[in-house]
Formats: structure tokens, sequence, C-alpha cells
């Protein structure tokens, strides 16, 4: 994966790969307000911000 900076996004997929979920387990902590908040970066494009991901990987791993 090349999202590093932290103003840099993971694609759902990468999101997926990164924290271990499935995307359908990431669409009901999204509904239930337990994961991150998704951005539309366009009509047909959802992405997550790197920082926040890993910050809610290091919140879960501190759990």
């Amino acid at each position: 994966m090349k999202a590093q900076h932290p103003q840099a996004f993971y694609s759902i997929k990468e999101a997926c790969q990164v924290t271990g979920l499935g995307r359908t387990t990431i669409h009901r902590l999204l509904c239930a307000g337990a994961f991150v908040p998704k951005l539309q970066l366009s009509p047909g494009r959802v992405a997550f911000r790197v920082a926040d991901v890993q910050g809610w990987i290091d919140n879960r791993a501190g759990a």
C-alpha cells in the first residue's frame, strides 16, 4: 500500500486490507457509528483518511 502520508486516503479495499475487516463489516460499523467517517471524494468514490484508520486501529488494539 502506498498511502502513508497522514493526509492520504485509503480506498475501501485498502481499509479492508489494513484492518483485516471485510467490506460488509466496515459498512455495519459505519452504520453503527463505530468506524471512522468516510469521505465522499466524488459521486462514485469514497475513501477514509489514513490517519483516522490508523488511530481507529490503535484504539482497538489498546481496548
